[in-house]
C-alpha cells in the first residue's frame, strides 16, 4: 500500500484503512466499449489491482438518456461502472 497515493481516500469515512485494502486486493471485469478507457483509469487511480476488458459484456449506464452526445454518455458509462465496483468492494451498494 502506497501511504501517500491513496491518503485522500482512507481519510473518508466510507473508505477508511480497511476499504482501501479491499479496493487495491479486487479484481475488476469491465466491458469493452466506448466507455472502458474512463472505466480504467478511474479503478486504476482507485488502486485496483487487476482490471480485465471484457470483450463480451456491454452495460449502459442507467442515467445514459440524459446525455445527448456520445462523449460526455461514455464517461458517465465509465464514471458508473468504475463506481459500481468500489461500492461492491466497500460494501455499500
Amino acid at each position: 500500500m502506497d501511504s501517500d497515493r491513496y491518503d485522500r481516500q482512507r481519510r473518508l469515512r466510507e473508505v477508511g484503512v480497511a476499504g482501501q485494502l479491499e479496493i487495491e486486493r479486487s479484481q475488476a471485469t469491465i466491458p469493452a466499449g466506448r466507455s472502458t478507457s474512463v472505466e480504467l483509469a478511474y479503478l486504476v487511480r482507485a488502486g485496483v489491482a487487476r482490471v480485465v476488458v471484457d470483450s463480451g459484456r456491454q452495460r449502459t449506464a442507467s442515467h445514459s438518456s440524459f446525455f445527448r452526445f456520445s462523449g460526455p454518455r461514455a464517461v458517465a458509462d465509465g464514471a458508473e461502472g468504475a463506481l459500481a465496483h468500489l461500492l461492491t468492494c466497500l460494501e455499500l451498494s
